[in-house]
């Protein structure tokens, strides 16, 4: 587009170094090049700015249509399939087809395929609507499954949840074509409604609350945190988008709160009634301070900065991921991650400020796994970061029969740059057959397509703006008088003619005075 827009400059140029070449005898000074610039530019700058935006909308409009299938535009776009048939909403069998692709999720036996469709188009799950609640992202990693009407190719679904009342809703979704959306259910889902410490003086529950009492924005279900003895409550989640507590095995128990910006995990030791803040180590502190600390994590946010950045934290606490979210284009966002060791604030892995858009999920203790996808270079693997070994591995690249490679931590980085380089050549390799997860590079006459639109609308359109000044602006509006013969001018009458007599001098004979 920018080429495009500052074409007639480039062209200018090189005509004036064209006659600068040809005609050596020709002087051209800087005066007379900015001059004769700016005269082509008071005439031709108003329509060529309107040609070349008229011309970018048609492109962009007819871009959905004449785009290849599988050449998804940035990470949120998979594919070009349109659904299929009128049958597509029907829910699907359970039992998946018998010819998946090789590279589905290994965990695909857990979902079944539920749904594909248009935005919008009224679907529910669990008896909620899925396009009139707010989608909540779940902290696992993306699922590698069958479009649900075409066995045949793979795309990345993200598990989300939706909630009302005492309803939670778990689905994964993934934008199978454009403007097109494919849905999975998992055939089960198990919660853990309460417990307590290894030593049993702390109990914690998970609250569901009432429809008929819930408020706006308040979470269908939360954790609080009591004495066992007492009853009295420690910690109460109710103010939090979400809310769990779980054990561990050292008799120590986790709280995590999860709110817009991020979490906050605090590791609870029951034995010396006490708590630590896990994303941020600043020592221990007597556990009837829980609800204040609760409350100022609340109101400061769990945001590590300034802007839009999220917070994940490992189960065990070791593992901090702020992920910094960029609009890289028209409401395409990229969440780059940055990987820092939660106990010596040593940055494991930085990505910010460039186009890897990330999943983050645990894959173990002292371990974290990275879901990528590049927005505009070739990029698409999965890599875990081994804290404990001080190792990376690539788990996941499409095409080819390489061995995965791994090494040590430090390298991980340029790791995933030299997979990029071998997924961009995959793909080049293998044209039209390229997977659905390449970098969204168009076809190779896509460029050559847009440009001829753009030259022939700007053609049509500075025609136009030309005849129209040419029929409307030579002339003043109404009929100019036109004069048939130029009048006489009137004629003063004519005088009789006097004889004029001579003079003669008074000392004459004859003469009088």
């Amino acid at each position: 587009m920018l080429g495009w827009v500052v074409s007639p400059l480039i062209a200018y140029v090189g005509v004036v170094a064209w006659e600068g070449l040809t005609r050596p005898a020709q002087t051209i000074s800087a005066q007379n090049f900015l001059l004769g610039f700016s005269l082509l530019s008071a005439i031709f700058i108003v329509p060529w700015g309107l040609a070349c935006a008229a011309g970018f909308a048609i492109g962009f409009g007819l871009r959905p249509l004449i785009r290849r299938p599988g050449s998804g535009a940035g990470p949120t776009l998979q594919g070009r399939t349109p659904p299929a048939g009128p049958s597509s909403r029907a829910p699907a069998p359970e039992t998946p087809p018998p010819s998946l692709p090789p590279d589905v999720s290994p965990d695909a036996a857990e979902w079944r395929p539920a749904h594909v469709g248009f935005e919008n188009d009224g679907l529910e799950i669990g008896g909620l609507g899925v396009w009139t609640h707010t989608w909540r992202a779940v902290d696992a990693a993306p699922l590698h499954l069958a479009h649900p009407a075409h066995p045949d190719e793979t795309h990345r679904f993200r598990v989300q949840e939706i909630v009302e009342g005492s309803n939670l809703v778990r689905f994964a979704v993934s934008e199978v074509s454009n403007g097109v959306w494919g849905f999975y259910v998992p055939r089960y889902d198990v919660v853990e409604a309460w417990g307590s410490s290894a030593d049993g003086s702390l109990r914690y529950e998970h609250r569901k609350r009432e429809h008929a009492e819930r408020k706006e924005e308040a979470p269908a279900s939360w954790a609080v945190l009591l004495d066992a003895a007492t009853g009295h409550v420690l910690a109460d989640g109710s103010a939090w988008t979400e809310s769990r507590i779980s054990g561990n095995a050292d008799g120590s128990l986790f709280l995590r709160l999860r709110d817009d910006p991020g979490e906050t995990l605090f590791r609870i030791d029951p034995t010396a009634r006490t708590y630590r803040n896990q994303g941020e180590p600043r020592g221990d502190f007597p556990l009837l301070t829980l609800p204040d600390a609760i409350e100022h994590a609340r109101r400061e946010g769990a945001r590590p900065g300034p802007g839009a950045r999220y917070r994940h934290i490992s189960p065990d606490g070791a593992i901090r991921v702020d992920s910094e979210a960029v609009e890289w284009g028209n409401s395409h966002w990229v969440h780059t991650p940055r990987v820092i060791d939660t106990a010596s604030g040593r940055v494991l892995l930085d990505l910010w400020n460039t186009d890897w858009d990330a999943t983050v999920s645990w894959s173990g203790p002292r371990r974290v796994s990275l879901d990528f996808s590049r927005y505009h270079f070739s990029g698409d693997l999965t890599i875990e970061l081994d804290l404990a070994n001080e190792s990376y591995r690539i788990t996941r690249e499409p095409g080819g029969d390489a061995e995965l490679p791994s090494g040590p931590l430090a390298e991980a980085a340029s790791a995933m740059e030299a997979s990029g380089r071998r997924v961009a050549a995959f793909a080049a390799g293998h044209g039209a057959a390229r997977p659905v997860w390449d970098d969204g590079k168009p076809g190779p006459f896509a460029a050559l397509r847009t440009a001829l639109v753009i030259l022939v609308t700007a053609a049509v359109l500075i025609a136009a703006a030309t005849w129209l000044s040419m029929t409307t602006g030579s002339q003043p509006p109404g009929r100019p008088k036109v004069l048939r013969s130029i009048p006489s001018a009137p004629v003063a009458p004519a005088r009789p003619k006097v004889q004029a007599e001579p003079i003669r001098d008074p000392g004459e004979p004859g003469a009088t005075r």
